[in-house]
């Protein structure tokens, strides 16, 4: 009965530590397998995830190698956000930052900005009224600078400090173009030879001077451009003017006046053509006498 008793127990123990070591091998290889199904996973994601972010950055790398102006794009344009200094207010060749701001100042920093495109139509008027070679010369200097500015920002590529504008700001457009046309009308005045009245030409300095004179200011005050931007756009549009006074204006102003010249006989010649034909013949009064 003992023996049997003694079967029956080590029967028994067998058959516990047989379920137990299963289940504690079931239960180690099934952690194993699910931390190994974890970590392969984590592997897959963390890949897919790179793989993305690295397209993601290959595509805007490719949209700056083509942008040309990335360098110069603010940082809100970057992350695709508005502007939080006002809004881009578009004016052909002149386009500025309109502040949030209503203050009187930041009114007349918008006045000002827009004031190239009004100098420009101003002087186009003058030159189809008065066609003469002065001011033909005068809208050539102011815009050929204005188009050397904006050349120069491709090279110097520095950004804006606080506008809504994405292209580069230095040196400023519309600073050279103020101080070009300034510069290269006051000494166009002071050395020309054609008589005008003093009063006159006193009276065109004093205009000027209140109109164009704040331009570089405008940018500033709106964030367009900093003071550095401003005094390199002042510059390069006292070199320009001055390029045009000694060089280039000598050998346009003949070419025009030799053109405006022929344009205008060709004009009289046409005037006096249609006089002729249109005139009725006149009788001879001898052939009325007997």
């Amino acid at each position: 009965m003992a023996g049997v008793n003694e079967s029956i127990r080590d029967a028994m123990n067998g058959s516990a530590l047989n379920t137990t070591n299963g289940s504690a091998i079931n239960t180690t290889n099934g952690s194993v397998i699910e931390a190994m199904n974890a970590s392969v996973l984590h592997i897959i994601n963390g890949s897919i995830r790179d793989a993305m972010n690295g397209s993601r950055n290959g595509s805007s790398g490719h949209a700056n190698v083509t942008s040309g102006f990335d360098d110069c794009a603010p940082l809100w344009s970057v992350r695709g956000d508005v502007c939080p200094h006002g809004s881009r207010f578009y004016i052909p060749g002149a386009p500025f930052t309109l502040p949030q701001s209503g203050s009187l100042p930041m009114l007349l920093a918008c006045c000002y900005s827009a004031l190239p495109l009004l100098a420009i139509l101003v002087n186009c008027t003058l030159v189809l009224q008065r066609r003469r070679p002065r001011e033909v010369i005068w809208l050539m200097c102011s815009v050929s600078t204005c188009v050397a500015a904006k050349f120069l920002r491709t090279v110097l590529r520095q950004p804006r400090p606080q506008s809504c504008l994405q292209s580069c700001g230095m040196p400023s457009a519309r600073a050279a173009f103020a101080m070009s046309l300034l510069t290269f009308v006051l000494m166009w005045d002071s050395l020309s030879r054609v008589p005008a009245a003093h009063s006159q030409r006193s009276s065109r300095r004093v205009v000027l001077v209140a109109l164009l004179l704040p331009i570089p200011w405008s940018g500033v005050a709106l964030g367009d451009h900093t003071p550095q931007q401003a005094f390199a756009g002042a510059v390069v549009g006292v070199m320009g003017a001055a390029l045009w006074l000694l060089c280039f204006g000598p050998c346009c102003e003949g070419f025009l006046n030799r053109l405006l010249r022929r344009r205008r006989r060709e004009q009289q010649g046409g005037r006096a053509g249609r006089g002729a034909v249109g005139r009725e013949p006149v009788l001879d009064r001898s052939l009325l006498t007997p």
